[in-house]
């Protein structure tokens, strides 16, 4: 089990410094290419409920070209 809760507190230290340096490359590594995310309307649509979703892959080379 320690494994596990190590290599799980790795990854959650990776995002956090990938999102604090916009380490693209870094953020990545820790995406499952079949993810998705889902983004709010506008910055004040807090309820899911108000939501279009539109589904789609995570596209890797899009997110490292921006």
């Amino acid at each position: 089990m320690e494994d596990e809760t190590s290599e799980i507190e790795e990854i959650m230290n990776r995002e956090t410094r990938a999102w604090d340096t916009k380490g693209t490359n870094q953020l990545c590594s820790v995406f499952h290419p079949d993810m998705f995310w889902p983004w709010s309307p506008t910055a004040n649509d807090h309820d899911p409920i108000n939501w279009v979703l539109k589904w789609g892959k995570f596209n890797k080379l899009r997110w490292l070209a921006n």
